[in-house]
């Protein structure tokens, strides 16, 4: 199973399990745990969240109303990133960039940011409108849908527009020239000849298209076919009127335009008649009065099927948001219990020998002498991986003698730790001749954890090493889960919480999907965080910049990504410095106000011809390195329309062309990856900060940008909204 492989489907979202460990959590069954690590942190403050669960059966206003009540009360806690109650929508606009922008890691002296950040850990969809698309449109469009919303048809600033126009051709006053009554008395004429059509049914009617065999409709239905859209030539006219494409104009003739405004204008006097065959009139006319007046209608019309919506509450898992964040909760609230009651039951005198040493070790009595050898070979074993010489017969015998007597002493659950500890303290002596044992005084405390075998072996393996002997002991004992999770939080009260490296992590994993969570909580509520830290940044390709139509779809990219992670990441790592310098001017495009995903796409374009801007990403991405879709290669490239009726120059450029949009897709794909590891980066230090975990130490591993880019399937479900 690769990195990933696992899913959730949560409310009709998607989201992910993100680690190489895959395992099950007892007290999740239902969803993947990939889990990570701990240390003992401080108790937070909890604010409560407003209610609501996946069971509530309320009006759709009530939902948008909680979603806005709990985006509010989230963002309570950082005053100082927006000024009025209306401004909080702009900021949830995309979380990566929020993560960024607000530099959430230095909070302003005397800020309490309550749960804030343990809910960006837990949100994965709830609070931002990253999957919120329709929403999301609205809060970059929102002028401009209020602007057009009251907009009614202005004659004055038609007529306005229409002199201009016939100053700018004619050198004319339009007033004095009679131009401006015509235009009038033409354009109400209109609207009195059209009768239940509209404007656009009127202009593009039959009688005033060029004709099925025009040059313009030959030249449309090529730029069609480029467009994968297959038409006959003489169903282009109905075409065009089905979609309101009222920008081609191209393929309106003027000739039989102007005989319908001469039929219009007939029983006027000769002044205002004559217009009607003047082609500087019929041109502003068409121009500045009837099409956008056709705009106008269009805009309304739009606005009226489609309502911009403040919300979408299909796509804000607010229930599984404060279910996870829940859990976590619960873990910091049993970590502290766990920490507490642990420091009580090894006091002063948990390590005072309550039973004298035997004088003869190799020879004392033990109940479990059955036990004594497999325990003495994994501790032998322990040893030589930590760089102790291979023990002899006779040292075997010796560390055979100390196993009976911990036996004769001790019961079978406090075997391991028992052990930990004579190892921890007296190394490779207990290989050695009979000494006396001393009694470990808690208050120093301290002294154990620094109490490391010598030799050129890191530290982090040491620690690694001791733990997997826990783990063989413990199986070798056949502990129970709950004895097992007894002994992992003495070791931890001992050694510490903080983890040493990444392989610490994956045990870590295993014993909290044996044990459960909730049963090692210092280390599961670092493991459970982590979890729901990487999988709270979601990426997002739905919106990676496009031509009008799309030449590599979605899902064509979806699957070039998972059959090319390696080449990919590969890249990623030689262009870092590239896009930490472009990193700034990205945002902007990808979150700007009115930037579309078309519009982004010929900025990079112009990138592209200037030689600036990703120009520079463009140019380290070399296809040859991928495995590349059938679309994107000249060899056997198959093609939707008749190929045989487009010349091999054709199919070359279009392929030409569909490789330098997946080049680009790559280069904003990379960008993308850089600014949520970067995000990621900063959302870690600000909980470990608050909350006083260690998650900002995995970022430093080698792995960290393949779990934060190896995700499957995140976009299917949002493909057809984008």
């Amino acid at each position: 199973m690769t990195d990933f492989e696992n899913q959730t489907a949560e409310n009709g979202n998607i989201f992910h399990s993100c680690s190489d460990f895959p395992l099950k959590s007892k007290e999740d069954k239902n969803s993947s745990d990939p889990s990570f690590y701990a240390l003992v942190p401080r108790t937070p403050n909890l604010a409560k969240l407003p209610d609501g669960t996946a069971e509530d059966q309320e009006p759709p206003v009530n939902t948008i109303t909680r979603i806005s009540e709990l985006q509010e009360a989230f963002l309570s806690a950082f005053p100082f990133t927006f000024s009025t109650s209306g401004g909080y929508e702009r900021l949830l606009a995309n979380k990566t960039a929020f993560l960024l922008a607000r530099n959430v890691v230095r909070l302003p002296r005397g800020i309490e940011p309550g749960n804030s950040f343990l809910q960006l850990l837990a949100d994965q969809s709830a609070l931002f409108y990253d999957y919120d698309i329709a929403s999301r449109d609205n809060l970059l469009n929102k002028e401009w849908f209020q602007t057009s919303k009251k907009r009614v048809w202005d004659t004055d600033a038609a007529m306005t527009a229409f002199s201009k126009e016939w100053m700018k051709a004619t050198g004319e006053s339009a007033e004095k020239s009679g131009a401006v009554r015509a235009a009038e008395v033409l354009f109400d004429r209109i609207n009195a000849e059209r009768k239940n059509r509209s404007v656009f049914q009127w202009l593009y009617a039959n009688k005033h298209l060029a004709g099925s065999k025009s040059r313009e409709i030959k030249k449309l239905r090529i730029d069609l076919i480029q467009q994968h859209v297959k038409l006959r030539l003489r169903d282009i006219p109905q075409w065009v009127r089905q979609e309101k494409k009222i920008n081609y104009t191209h393929i309106l003739s003027d000739a039989k335009l102007a005989r319908s405004y001469r039929q219009l204008l007939k029983e006027c006097d000769g002044t205002t008649a004559a217009f009607a065959r003047n082609p500087s009139f019929r041109s502003a006319f068409l121009n500045t009065v009837l099409l956008p007046c056709i705009h106008g209608v269009y805009e309304r019309e739009l606005i009226k099927s489609h309502p911009p919506q403040v919300c979408d509450p299909a796509a804000h898992d607010v229930a599984g948001m404060q279910r996870r964040l829940s859990q976590l909760e619960s873990l910091f609230a049993a970590a502290g219990q766990c920490a507490s009651r642990t420091a009580k039951a090894m006091d002063s005198d948990y390590f005072r020998w309550a039973v004298p040493y035997p004088e003869d070790l190799s020879h004392a009595a033990s109940m479990s002498s059955d036990m004594v050898t497999p325990v003495a070979l994994r501790i032998i074993a322990f040893l030589r991986s930590v760089g102790v010489a291979s023990a002899s017969s006779l040292h075997t015998e010796h560390l055979c003698g100390y196993i009976r007597w911990l036996f004769r002493t001790f019961a079978k659950e406090e075997i391991p730790i028992r052990i930990i500890v004579l190892l921890g303290i007296y190394k490779r002596r207990l290989l050695l001749n009979q000494f006396e044992l001393a009694d470990v005084d808690l208050r120093r405390r301290p002294y154990i954890p620094e109490a490391y075998f010598p030799g050129n072996i890191p530290k982090s393996e040491q620690r690694l090493a001791l733990l997997q002997l826990i783990k063989d002991l413990c199986h070798t004992l056949c502990l129970s889960d709950p004895e097992t999770a007894d002994t992992l939080n003495k070791f931890l009260y001992l050694y510490g919480t903080q983890w040493q490296s990444s392989a610490e992590i994956r045990l870590w994993s295993e014993f909290a999907a044996q044990c459960g969570y909730e049963r090692i909580p210092q280390m599961g509520i670092q493991l459970k965080a982590f979890q729901y830290g990487i999988t709270c940044l979601p990426p997002c390709y739905h919106d990676l910049a496009r031509r009008s139509v799309r030449a590599v779809p979605y899902e064509t990219y979806l699957c070039f990504l998972r059959g090319n992670t390696d080449a990919i990441l590969s890249l990623y790592q030689t262009v870092k410095s590239d896009m930490e310098a472009y990193a700034r001017l990205y945002i902007e495009l990808w979150t700007g106000r009115g930037i579309s995903s078309r519009e982004r796409y010929f900025l990079f374009s112009a990138d592209l011809k200037a030689d600036t801007g990703i120009s520079v990403l463009f140019k380290k991405v070399d296809l040859d390195c991928f495995v590349l879709p059938d679309i994107c290669r000249f060899e056997n490239c198959p093609d939707q329309q008749n190929t045989n009726a487009i010349p091999i120059e054709m199919k070359n450029k279009r392929t030409n062309e569909n490789r330098q949009e997946l080049r680009l897709m790559i280069c904003e794909t990379m960008m993308r990856l850089h600014l949520r590891e970067n995000a990621l980066k900063a959302l870690f230090k600000a909980v470990d900060k608050v909350h006083g975990l260690h998650l900002s130490a995995f970022t430093k591993t080698e792995n960290f940008s393949r779990v934060v880019f190896l995700y499957k399937g995140t976009q299917e479900d949002h493909l057809e909204k984008g």
